[in-house]
């Protein structure tokens, strides 16, 4: 075991330690799964536990009050009165907040330092050595005769699992609320959709869904990392617990991918508008995209722009709206199909035409298509056309469907002269 150097703490005790970071919600998450494990196995444990700030742990150690579990609180008041109080006689432990579970069958330790930010650090463990040399130190610094006591009482028999299943079914069980959760986006997005702070609406939405899915991929994190400590599990076991924590990782990666579309489109276009050849604009898509049509064997041809057209708009900006109507069309598209873009000035209007002869869209969905989310791709995120239309709305201009048939689809972009 690492010693002590002044103002280190319990985070410095061990060399091979992994720290990882925390919210709040997370560590609220993990305690309770811990706890209502010990708690439903009815089975005797020993608990040391030391929280600096009560907060959404009341519930969970109210509910311990009723267990068979010896409870020693290091905390500098108890939450009950049922609990052992310990006065810990060092400073360098003053920041640090854990919960230590020693019981026959299962061993736990949940360690973590509040460093003011919006994040802990720490860490979570199943490994019983880690949970035992952690008391150790503690009964260095102040020794308690009834701890002593209590821990000869315990086996530490590692030829069951049982208490580990429990935490596997306590996590898959918050996997299920935070699924509940996300089912309800859906019907939250229909409501704000109506409001003038859609996008603020959003942008909220995006950063709330963080911490769920920090939540789920902390969970597979210890899943995927004790798996290969607990002894005697069956190597089926923990193959299929290491497909599962693959799963639900690559489950994240994709829900992180849509919270920064989400945060992508609630944030403000502000487009850089300057007078600029829109004529040139399109032909700059033109050659990034013809490759492409060229391969599928779609033809793509463009009419009305070889005289420069000086335009007000936002070149990059829209460059985008323009190769997604494009990519769109290529998609509806199949070999022997037509792409035409065309240009006209209408009084005050300048009008991009691109009419594709592809598939058409359902006439179900024609209202549809410009809603956030919305899509009939197997893998679309339904954020190009909205996000294209936001774009023109923010040029002062529209985006417009004109007409769409089996015969094929076309937009019209409007922008002001």
């Amino acid at each position: 075991m690492k010693k002590l150097a002044k103002d280190n703490s319990i985070l410095d005790l061990l060399e091979d330690i992994e720290l990882n970071s925390y919210t709040k919600q997370t560590l609220v998450s993990l305690f309770r799964s811990m706890i209502e494990t010990i708690i439903e196995s009815r089975n005797e444990a020993l608990i040391l536990l030391k929280i600096n700030n009560h907060e959404g742990f009341e519930s969970t150690i109210n509910r311990l009050e009723f267990s068979g579990a010896s409870v020693f609180s290091y905390s500098s008041e108890t939450v009950s009165e049922k609990f052992n109080l310990i006065e810990l006689k060092n400073n360098n432990f003053e920041k640090d907040e854990f919960l230590v579970i020693i019981s026959d069958r299962f061993s736990s330790c949940l360690c973590w330092n509040n460093l003011q930010t919006d994040f802990c650090q720490g860490f979570c463990t199943l490994n019983p050595n880690i949970a035992k040399q952690i008391i150790d130190e503690l009964q260095n610094i102040s020794f308690n005769k009834n701890i002593e006591k209590e821990l000869q009482l315990f086996r530490q028999d590692r030829r069951h699992n049982e208490k580990f299943t429990l935490i596997i079914n306590k996590l898959l069980t918050a996997f299920d609320n935070q699924q509940r959760d996300f089912i309800c986006i859906n019907s939250e997005l229909e409501n704000f959709s109506s409001q003038d702070n859609f996008d603020g609406a959003l942008s909220v939405l995006a950063h709330e869904l963080r911490n769920p899915a920090g939540l789920i991929s902390l969970y597979a994190k210890v899943i995927e990392k004790h798996t290969g400590n607990i002894s005697q599990i069956s190597p089926e076991t923990a193959d299929s617990l290491k497909t599962a924590s693959a799963s639900i990782k690559n489950a994240v990666s994709n829900i992180e991918s849509i919270i920064a579309e989400i945060k992508d489109f609630a944030g403000a276009v502000n487009p850089v508008i300057e007078n600029n050849d829109i004529h040139k604009t399109i032909n700059e898509v033109i050659n990034l995209i013809k490759l492409a049509f060229e391969e599928k064997l779609v033809t793509l041809t463009v009419s009305n722009t070889d005289k420069p057209a000086i335009i007000s708009h936002d070149r990059f900006k829209i460059h985008q709206v323009i190769l997604n109507l494009l990519k769109n069309a290529l998609e509806a598209s199949e070999s022997g199909d037509h792409t035409m873009i065309k240009t006209k000035l209408a009084g005050n209007r300048f009008i991009i035409n691109i009419t594709d002869t592809g598939t058409g869209i359902a006439p179900e969905n024609t209202e549809k298509i410009f809603m956030p989310y919305f899509s009939t791709k197997e893998k679309g995120s339904g954020i190009g056309l909205a996000r294209s239309k936001k774009i023109i709305k923010a040029h002062g201009g529209d985006l417009v469907l004109s007409k769409t048939d089996k015969n094929g689809t076309t937009f019209n972009i409007i922008l002001p002269c």
